[in-house]
């Protein structure tokens, strides 16, 4: 990642003046931040895309021989999708029309249906989790200006709690299934990278480092049996998957073998998923009973995911054998482009 622009070597000459009335912008999940859609030439020639094109995210769920089933219905422009503990409802982060929309979360049955909007605030609010009882809901919002964790009923009853805060970016990838530990990716401010934590939903609260190291490390999930942290690393120069044991650390091994992002595990933990370089959903057996082996990866299917190298693409049931997929359609563009000529003349008078 790019490191921060510094403003302070430069100085403003005059005071700022509107160029152009709309500028279209994209959502990226990276750090849930928008990019505005304008370039500028050397020659001073300003191009302006008022609004995208449009790639519209939907969700699908598919067997794993590939077979697809109706698409759900009811819940367009979602990103990310989490199902709950018994299988029986899902939560999504779905974005909102129009230009300056923001995400917002909604809980609806796996078919789509019965959806209900979870937060109404006006903030962004991004990679919602279940408890292990699916009795609470934690997610990141940055309703505060910095993206901090919140925690919030099921139900909806009752108002969002402020659950972490901190000067950093974090983002919440799993719960464990004893209820004791949170995982979480946060940014480092000073090698803009991303690192593990840990939340200890006990004692003191006090989060700790698992994995800082000047590679990005995300994406962590903790096995069922509590004994195996997966996540993704970039630290052979692509984002590969890869094993430590929990919570100490160590037994490092390498799970994928050409690339990987978004592990999952089954619920028996026999099984781990992965959203392989390819675009290929990845399954590798695991067998945990006495020494640790992995199998090789075997490809499910292939499909086309929304979202970017951090967020996760699809969810699995419990039995391992229906995938929720969160894909993108074919993009239909909005609007035409607009050029602006002699807009730093103008502007200099």
């Amino acid at each position: 990642m790019a490191q921060p622009f510094d403003l302070t070597r430069y100085q403003l000459t005059n005071e700022p003046a509107p160029v152009a009335a709309r500028v279209g912008s994209i959502l990226t999940s990276a750090v849930s931040s928008r990019h505005r859609n304008f370039s500028v030439s050397d020659n001073g020639t300003l191009v302006i895309d008022p609004f995208p094109k449009r790639e519209r995210n939907q969700l699908v769920w598919m067997d794993r021989t590939g077979k697809k089933a109706e698409p759900v219905r009811g819940l367009e422009n979602v990103s990310q999708a989490k199902l709950s503990p018994d299988d029986k409802r899902m939560i999504v982060t779905r974005l909102q029309e129009g230009v300056t929309g923001n995400s917002d979360l909604w809980l609806a049955d796996l078919g789509g249906g019965n959806a209900t909007r979870f937060t109404f605030d006006e903030a962004n609010d991004h990679f919602p989790i279940w408890s292990p009882d699916g009795s609470r809901i934690v997610w990141s919002s940055n309703r505060t200006g910095m993206y901090e964790l919140y925690e919030q009923p099921a139900s909806g009853s009752g108002e969002a709690t402020l659950l972490l805060k901190s000067d950093n970016y974090k983002f919440p990838t799993d719960w464990t299934r004893d209820g004791r530990y949170i995982l979480y990716r946060q940014i480092d401010p000073r090698s803009i990278k991303y690192d593990i934590w840990i939340l200890p939903m006990f004692g003191d609260k006090k989060p700790f480092p698992f994995l800082q190291t000047e590679s990005n490390e995300s994406a962590a999930v903790l096995s069922p049996d509590g004994r195996w942290m997966a996540y993704c690393s970039d630290e052979s120069g692509r984002y590969e998957i890869y094993l430590q044991s929990f919570p100490a650390g160590g037994g490092k091994r390498q799970i994928s073998a050409d690339g990987g992002i978004a592990p999952t595990w089954r619920a028996d933990g026999k099984e781990l998923f992965y959203y392989g370089a390819d675009g290929k959903l990845m399954a590798v057996s695991i067998n945990s009973a006495g020494s640790f082996e992995a199998g090789t990866p075997a490809p499910l299917f292939e499909f086309r995911a929304s979202g970017n190298l951090i967020t996760p693409y699809y969810c699995v049931t419990h039995d391992g054998q229906h995938f929720l997929l969160a894909t993108t359609q074919e993009s239909e563009f909005a609007a035409p482009l607009t050029v602006v000529l002699n807009w730093m003349t103008e502007r200099k008078k």
